[in-house]
């Protein structure tokens, strides 16, 4: 029946299915109150009501913990319809679907790889990457992402991250495929980079995230990886680093324990979101963790 379908409808079928399953697993969310952050973010922040803010050059400066982004869409957000809810829900799943949507164009992307479309599994590929973006779109451990006002910025971090990868790999196959040097992908990917600065600081492993694919994916034309792009990731992430860390000093969020207790204690918190993965039981929308002063505590 698939080989019946052409892969341009089988792409447009997919994207429906994603956009269909987002909508029915949160349409039952549009009512949920404002919490938490949102009080201080929303109701209780007299910025929101202007945009003097985002018209200062000094406010955009700040390479990191700058929330720009998420708080200009907030603004935005009240100006259309002040504290209705029903518009801060909307624009929060609209972000969450173009984030499934991307998770299906990168699945595909991947598959373009030389080293796996070789593979017998590259026949199921459209299969492959609707299953993976609709896992994505309808998982239980997404709800606070979506249905959580304020946590926008992390969704919005997302769409940038993978946007920038996705350029990023449409620039590269660019590259081995066609010997373009250069591609205009990877200044949108660039740029992609730079409005997930403004999000969330999630965006900083991208560096990372890029040698990865550049290792497990892309090959040049010996059938290996190129070793000069990875190497030049590297000293830019090395470079990128330094300048902030003698710039601004180490990151460390307002009202927050030290760095190194902050990050003990982020160990307990990823394996509670690893085992939430595979088993979303017991899901809070706020959760409290003693704060860990050993590397060896239970």
């Amino acid at each position: 029946m698939i080989n019946k379908i052409s892969e341009s409808n089988i792409k447009l079928i997919s994207v429906l299915l994603i956009l269909v399953a987002a909508i029915f697993c949160y349409s039952n969310s549009f009512e949920a109150e404002f919490q938490l952050d949102d009080n201080y973010k929303i109701l209780n922040n007299e910025q929101i009501k202007s945009f003097d803010s985002f018209t200062k050059i000094s406010s955009w400066k700040k390479p990191y913990f700058n929330r720009k982004i998420p708080e200009l869409t907030i603004t935005i957000n009240y100006h259309l319809h002040g504290y209705d809810l029903f518009g801060y829900h909307l624009f929060n799943l609209i972000i969450h679907i173009l984030n499934a949507i991307l998770v299906y164009w990168f699945i595909l992307l991947i598959f373009k790889s030389s080293e796996i479309k070789k593979l017998p599994i590259a026949n199921n590929k459209l299969l492959i990457a609707l299953f993976v973006s609709f896992i994505f779109a309808v998982h239980p451990i997404q709800i606070e992402a979506v249905t959580y006002i304020t946590q926008r910025l992390v969704s919005l971090a997302v769409l940038f991250y993978i946007l920038a990868i996705c350029f990023y790999l449409k620039g590269r196959y660019s590259q081995i495929e066609e010997g373009n040097k250069f591609s205009i992908y990877f200044i949108l990917s660039f740029i992609s980079f730079i409005f997930g600065v403004y999000s969330k600081a999630i965006i900083f492993s991208l560096p990372v995230a890029l040698i990865l694919i550049e290792i497990a994916f892309l090959r040049n034309e010996n059938n290996k990886p190129n070793y000069k792009i990875i190497a030049f990731l590297s000293l830019l992430i090395l470079a990128a680093a330094a300048l902030i860390y003698f710039r601004y000093g180490l990151p460390h969020p307002s009202e927050a324990p030290s760095n190194y207790i902050y990050i003990l204690t982020e160990f307990r918190v990823m394996i509670t979101y690893i085992r939430l993965l595979f088993i979303p039981l017991n899901q809070h929308l706020y959760y409290d963790y003693p704060l860990s002063t050993s590397f060896f505590e239970w």
